[in-house]
């Protein structure tokens, strides 16, 4: 007796567990098909956020370059031409320019000319600084033709070449500096100007 009613109970559970099998809910396997994508499509914008999150602070921690205010000698004669005289400029240059740039810089200043009526220009105003390199401490100076325009009489010559010499010395980085006409020997009707120049080459000084 016990055994049948054991019997019938396992039967009962068995039956039951069948019934709930056939009655649930079935799994729909399309289901699982376009949850990935829609997993995926999700995950690439956040993916892109962040390497543009990523990207906009890598550019935020380097630091820009700023314009900046140098102040640089420049030379000019008196009416009389008897000597050149110091005339104090601000310029405008990026924070990084090196000292190349600052000096080629201050040269076209010097040759844009005086801002005293009570001085003159040894420079021609039309003169083009064609390229300008340093290497130690000699400076490669290469000049338009109308530098010619300025060496007119020894008096002229003399003071614009120490116009450019003194210039360029103002920058401790500098010692020498050798001047070529387009690319050419540097030669007037006095001198021929293919050796480096130095402080030694200057005529004109500072009145005291």
């Amino acid at each position: 007796m016990k055994k049948l009613l054991l019997s019938v109970f396992v039967f009962f559970i068995m039956s039951t567990m069948v019934a709930c099998n056939q009655t649930g809910t079935p799994v729909n396997p399309g289901n699982q098909s376009t949850a990935a994508p829609t997993d995926m499509a999700t995950s690439i914008p956040t993916e892109t956020a962040a390497a543009t999150a990523k990207e906009t602070a890598t550019a935020s921690s380097t630091p820009s370059a700023q314009l900046v205010q140098k102040t640089v000698s420049l030379f000019y004669a008196d009416i009389g031409a008897n000597n050149l005289y110091e005339e104090k400029r601000q310029i405008t240059v990026d924070s990084k320019s090196s000292t190349a740039d600052i000096a080629k810089r201050a040269l076209e200043e010097q040759i844009k000319g005086t801002k005293s009526k009570n001085r003159t220009n040894p420079l021609n105003a039309k003169i083009r600084v064609i390229s300008l390199r340093i290497k130690e401490d000699l400076v490669n100076l290469n000049l338009s033709k109308e530098l010619y325009d300025s060496c007119e009489g020894t008096t002229g010559e003399t003071m614009a070449v120490d116009a450019i010499v003194k210039v360029m010395l103002q920058f401790p980085e500098i010692k020498q500096i050798l001047v070529k006409v387009e690319g050419k020997t540097f030669v007037t009707g006095h001198n021929i100007y293919d050796q480096p120049l130095t402080i030694d080459n200057i005529t004109w000084s500072e009145p005291g």
